[in-house]
């Protein structure tokens, strides 16, 4: 972003798996109903054979994981629509996200899977 000039966030639409690829390990966070959760964007993969024939990209999705705390909400609910904060080009609103287990050799944590079809 540049100073003093808003630069609209890139729709659902427009991303691909390059825009997040530069940012694994790093923080970002999860925000649905003004509830905030801090976590960190662990994997970013794409998934060519999900392509139908109108695709426009290739599908991919990203892996975050949150330190567990059992008395946070978004870690109490199996899905929902939050917005993703972290990218340098803004906010990604209107996004599903689904809460998944922990995946083989990955560290305890809280994990969360976003699918881009």
């Amino acid at each position: 972003m540049t100073d003093d000039v808003d630069t609209p966030a890139p729709g659902i639409g427009e991303l691909d798996a390059g825009r997040f690829e530069a940012h694994l390990e790093q923080p970002f966070v999860i925000e649905s109903d003004a509830i905030r959760l801090a976590a960190t964007l662990v994997d970013c993969r794409t998934v060519p054979d999900a392509a139908g024939p109108d695709s426009t990209r290739t599908p991919f999705s990203l892996l975050l994981r949150a330190d567990v705390d059992e008395n946070h909400p978004l870690q109490n609910r199996q899905e929902f629509i939050a917005c993703l904060e972290g990218l340098p080009e803004g906010t990604i609103e209107g996004l599903l996200i689904q809460r998944t287990l922990r995946p083989a050799r990955r560290p305890p944590g809280c994990y969360f899977q976003i699918l881009f079809n």
